[in-house]
């Protein structure tokens, strides 16, 4: 586990000191970058000399056996869960331990035993209107909507903090993935669901990128700059129409996040002295439908076989193609635009069979994967291409008709589970004891 000193702030003769803890992989930390930082292992917790710590007691206790290699790991994880959140959620739980590989016999044991520092506290009914004075501004925070449209009445002029970006929202590229995640979360709870459609694409893949000890690592503008070809946030962000801030020496400047980027185009790309500052990410729109879809070995610790981001935005009312944009990722040395295929498709008057077939048909001509391609499973690759741009074709089709039931039909039934996602749950048991006469 890694403890930095995230900041301090003095008020009079007060000083503030905030610390935050990480679960870390030791071989994906250089050492260099841990000036400034304590490092915990798993023997400065507790022992079998002293005391051992309450995490190691109950993973013994619940019967969370295993070889021993992985058994530190997981401990680890949970106790640097409990450093954050001292009353987790199993969920979280959960998502702590993802990134510890091993699912042995004793997995579920341990699941359990992380379970029990769980507490579900109901809301506290009886809270009250919080509200900070300054010299030249005034905080309150609303708990209500009652609250806050009362408060909309009385200071019309005042500023809704978080609600007064109108277009999109812009994220630091030094946020790690994890912080990304928190940001995202916050964002999608306090927009309407129409404007978070790119959010909660990312918000899915988020939780499936690796573990929870590379996402506290790993950052959001590092991840854009590296353009992996196997990247399952990058061909969302371009899909929803993400741009670049970059910043140098003499000023700032800003690059889309699309096709030429992604493919490393030279008049795409970054100049030497220039650096990512951050990421914009415009809301969408009603009648702007995003998705990120993939398919993996497992749903975590798996690169994608093939992913994709896909976004398609209609003339209002309509199901007339205004802009269409797709992106591939794990079929070729870069993430690929189907760029060509789109632009034949829009125009299109309306979103329905025919216009899927010669989608597919496009794109397959478009996307080229040669027989000697890196990680092999040519022709299984690309039906997945096309399975994935069916499925995205079934979301908006399936959206179209939510919004309008009477002007565009609802997919067939036969189709319905093609929509659902396969869910991430806590694993559960139950433990039977015969007893002796």
């Amino acid at each position: 586990m890694l403890s930095w000193l995230a900041h301090e702030k003095e008020a009079g003769n007060h000083l503030e000191l905030c610390e935050c803890h990480y679960p870390a992989t030791a071989c994906l930390v250089p050492i260099c970058s841990l000036h400034g930082a304590a490092v915990t292992t798993v023997e400065g917790i507790g022992s079998i000399q002293t005391r051992i710590h309450p995490v190691q007691e109950r993973l013994a206790k619940c019967h969370g056996t295993q070889c021993g290699f992985c058994s530190p790991g997981m401990v680890m994880s949970i106790y640097t869960l409990l450093r954050n959140h001292p009353e987790p959620t199993p969920e979280q739980i959960t998502e702590a331990i993802g990134g510890n590989l091993c699912r042995c016999t004793g997995y579920r044991p341990i699941v359990e035993s992380g379970k029990t520092f769980c507490a579900r506290m109901a809301e506290d009914p009886n809270k009250k209107r919080l509200t900070f004075q300054g010299k030249k501004m005034t905080w309150i925070t609303p708990v209500t909507l009652n609250d806050l449209l009362e408060l909309k009445v009385n200071f019309p002029k005042a500023p809704l903090v978080m609600g007064n970006t109108t277009l999109g929202v812009t994220i630091g590229a030094g946020y790690s993935l994890a912080q990304l995640n928190d940001a995202l979360h916050f964002i999608v709870s306090d927009q309407p669901k129409e404007k978070t459609k790119t959010f909660r694409a990312l918000l899915k893949h988020l939780r499936t990128l690796a573990g929870a000890q590379i996402r506290n690592l790993a950052t959001l503008g590092g991840h854009v700059v590296s353009r992996p070809d196997f990247s399952d946030l990058n061909p969302i962000l371009a899909a929803g129409n993400a741009i670049i801030n970059l910043t140098f020496k003499e000023g700032e400047r800003q690059i889309p996040l699309n096709g030429p980027f992604l493919e490393r185009a030279p008049e795409a790309d970054l100049k030497s002295e220039e650096i990512v500052s951050s990421v914009y990410i415009p809301y969408s729109t009603q009648w702007h439908f995003v998705s990120g879809l993939r398919l993996a070995q497992r749903q975590e610790n798996a690169f994608a076989i093939v992913n994709a981001g896909m976004s398609v935005k209609f003339e209002d009312g309509t199901n007339t193609i205004k802009d269409l944009q797709m992106f591939y990722g794990s079929v070729g040395p870069t993430v690929v635009s189907a760029s060509r295929t789109c632009r034949q498709l829009i125009g299109r008057q309306q979103w329905d069979d025919q216009m899927l077939s010669d989608a597919c048909r496009l794109v397959l001509e478009e996307i080229y994967i040669p027989p000697t391609a890196e990680g092999g499973m040519v022709e299984y690759r690309r039906a997945l291409i096309i399975s994935l741009l069916f499925k995205f074709y079934l979301k908006v089709r399936r959206g179209l008709n939510k919004m309008d039931p009477q002007k565009f039909p609802d997919i067939p039934e036969k189709f319905m589970s093609a929509l659902n996602d396969f869910p991430i749950e806590t694993p559960q048991g139950l433990q039977m004891f015969q007893v002796g006469g």
